[in-house]
């Protein structure tokens, strides 16, 4: 069976929708509050800094658990609890930089 929507807006798949969204809002922001959207932008420039720097400090700590390598091998039984614990690692090292960063720490 085909589907027939075509969610492929320039290469950007069904994403098009959240990027007009968060487009219109942060304009909605700028008009409402010029003061506070200098203030957001800063601290979003600081949040997507901290998940730079946790996805560099997790790819050096663990160069040879990749999430890309292992889920070559996630077909076989044994790799579903290292995967799975390789994703949960990931997800707590990002989330402590960025908490830090924004925390100012």
């Amino acid at each position: 069976m085909e589907d027939k929507t075509n969610y492929r807006v320039f290469g950007l798949g069904g994403r098009l929708v959240y990027l007009v969204l968060a487009l219109a809002l942060l304009a909605l922001l700028y008009m409402n509050h010029p003061i506070k959207f200098e203030l957001f932008i800063g601290k979003a420039t600081y949040a997507s800094l901290g998940a730079i720097l946790g996805y560099f400090i997790d790819v050096i700590l663990f160069p040879n658990f990749r999430l890309n390598d292992l889920a070559k091998q996630k077909a076989r039984p044994e790799f579903s609890r290292v995967v799975a614990s390789a994703q949960t690692r990931r997800a707590l090292i990002v989330t402590g930089c960025v908490l830090g960063v924004c925390l100012g720490i």
